[in-house]
């Protein structure tokens, strides 16, 4: 399935496209931290309750509507 942009109009019927109110987002998991490090020691992320905790230089970055926000500046 290919994913279209809804301002393109596309004549292809494979292309569907996607809006904020079709979009189902579901909790942050410590799964999802997997890719993710910290931005000033590039160590390993780990999930806490509203934080996302650095195990390197122990930094806490929150977590906002459910995103990371992984600014050195906004850590906690």
């Amino acid at each position: 399935m290919k994913i279209g942009v809804k301002p393109f109009l596309s004549a292809d019927p494979t292309v569907h496209f996607v809006t904020m109110d079709s979009m189902s987002f579901r909790p942050l998991t410590a799964e999802d931290l997997r890719w993710l490090v910290c931005p000033v020691c590039r160590q390993p992320l780990q999930l806490q309750a509203e934080t996302v905790l650095c195990t390197g230089c122990a930094r806490q970055f929150p977590i906002i509507d459910g995103i990371p926000v992984l600014l050195a500046e906004r850590a906690l």
